[in-house]
């Protein structure tokens, strides 16, 4: 006659398993992988913004008001903690607004523009209180407009974006009109 059971040592070898496997389950952090999707989409939305304002003005296509055709003179990407917005401009009047996204980003808290920083070409770095102006001018320059210390010859302005704790850096360099992420 045989016993059906389990020996001490196998019920000892199921119990640290599932021990293990309580420790692995209640440190890791779910919400980890979907804060940085979520910081990456937000920082995607403002370079395609920045993309958006730059290709405007070096198409010089103009943007639609009523039934003409504009072409602006400037593009301005806005940046503020509460918003950020594309605004075409003819001289100093707004003829149109393109792309505007307000905070809180995507109907959601936790998406923060924690900071801008000026940079100069001697890598020497100031920074800033929003809001910030990014102005592509219709002859193909660039300008910053914001409280930047003046005759500092800033070339790069970057900002620091968040999705709670989760933060990379989007750099503008003036200079070639390139964005970076970092």
């Amino acid at each position: 006659m045989t016993k059906k059971g389990f020996s001490l040592v196998e019920l000892m070898v199921v119990l640290a398993i599932i021990g293990l496997l309580a420790i692995t389950i209640t440190s890791f952090n779910f919400n980890k992988k979907t804060d940085i999707e979520k910081r990456d989409r937000f920082i995607q939305k403002i370079e395609s913004m920045i993309h958006t304002s730059k290709n405007t003005m070096i198409s010089w296509k103009g943007v639609r008001l009523l039934t003409e055709l504009i072409n602006p003179d400037t593009t301005h990407l806005y940046i503020g903690t509460g918003s950020v917005g594309i605004y075409y401009y003819s001289g100093t009047s707004i003829i149109g607004t393109g792309d505007v996204v307000n905070a809180p980003f995507y109907g959601e808290m936790g998406y923060m523009l924690t900071g801008a920083y000026w940079q100069n070409k001697n890598n020497n770095t100031w920074s800033i209180n929003f809001p910030v102006e990014i102005i592509f001018n219709s002859d193909g320059n660039i300008a910053f407009s914001g409280s930047m210390p003046s005759g500092s010859g800033a070339v790069i302005l970057w900002m620091g974006i968040s999705y709670h704790a989760s933060q990379k850096n989007l750099e503008l360099d003036r200079r070639f009109g390139k964005t970076a992420i970092k």
